[in-house]
Formats: C-alpha cells, structure tokens, sequence
C-alpha cells in the first residue's frame, strides 16, 4: 500500500487483513452469521473476509465487499449489521450475493427472482409488513435481532438486512413504519 492510499485508509480496520480461501462464502439465518461470524461478534472475526472493498467507508464503519454482494456495518467492536444484496438498486457497486444461504442446516435458495411467496414459505409470516410505491419490507423480529427483507414493488428480492438491536426496538421507527402491534414482539 503506497504513502497517498494510507493516508486516505483513515482508520479502515479491515486493511491488513487476508482472505481466507477456504472459508465458503455463506450466511447462515438460524444463527444470523455471516461465514459464522454472528451479528453482535466482534467484528475482528470477520477478517477471514479480507480487506474492505471500500476504504473511505470501512473507516467509517462500513466494510463494503462490492464483489461479494455484502455489506457489514461495524461499531463499538462489535458487527452491526448484515446486509446481502441482490439487486443494487442505487448503483453502489455491488455484484448479486453469490454465496449459499442457510437455514436450519439446508441451503435455501435465495436470488434476485425470489418472489415474496416464496420468502414467506422459507421463513413464514414477518412480524411486520411495510409497503410503499417503491418496495415492500418484511420484518421478522428475534429477541435482540432483527431482519429487513426488501423486496422491489413486482416482489421479488432486492436485499436482507440483519442487523442488532432491531430498527422497530425505537419507538420512533415503530410510528414512522405505522406499526399498530405491541413490542416488544
């Protein structure tokens, strides 16, 4: 790395780490992990990841992996946040996830095609349904954990966010989303 590209690293903690080959690229939902790294780990755990994609943001928490459709949010030393994107809707750079996803020790197929009908048979029914003129989230609530599946407004998926503690713990989010049930769930 040259003198101009550390300088402008600021304080990307994921720089000097090294892929790891023979770590499949995989998110497993029953344990809410990425390649088995849990939302709410130290995020130091994911340096078998390698080095962020995108320095500027990984110094500000972000470690983007454009080519890899993943995107982790890091705070406090902990991970964050999770999000798989299959369809890039504002053109950030990210290829669709192309790794296995998992559920209950199946591979569960997950893709840009995914129709909500199908989300739903995967997953059952979510918590809490928002829909727009532009997408439809579902949100599925566990304890301390949350999932956000965006999905465009044909129903297909776009993307999924794991991330803790949940958006709808604040009741702030809960009446911008007009949520009517009770929480916690």
């Amino acid at each position: 790395m040259g003198v101009i590209d550390r300088i402008f690293a600021g304080s990307d903690p994921s720089r000097d780490w090294v892929a790891d080959p023979l770590v499949p690229l995989e998110f497993d939902f029953s344990l809410h992990a990425l390649c088995g790294v849990r939302v709410g780990n130290p995020f130091s755990l994911l340096s078998i990841l390698g080095p962020a994609e995108d320095r500027k943001a990984a110094g500000k928490g972000l470690l983007r992996y454009f080519s890899r459709g993943v995107e982790v949010e890091v705070g406090e030393g902990r991970v964050r946040s999770i999000r798989l994107v299959w369809v890039d809707e504002f053109e950030e750079g990210f290829n669709p996830f192309p790794g296995a996803c998992r559920l209950n020790g199946q591979t569960i197929p997950l893709g840009a095609g995914t129709r909500e009908e199908e989300v739903l048979a995967l997953f059952g029914e979510p918590w809490w349904h928002d829909e727009d003129e532009d997408e439809v989230i579902l949100f599925y609530e566990f304890s301390h954990i949350e999932w956000e599946i965006e999905l465009r407004r044909e129903g297909t998926l776009k993307s999924i966010l794991v991330l803790t503690p949940p958006l709808l713990a604040d009741e702030a989010q809960r009446k911008a989303y007009g949520v009517t049930r009770a929480w916690p769930p």
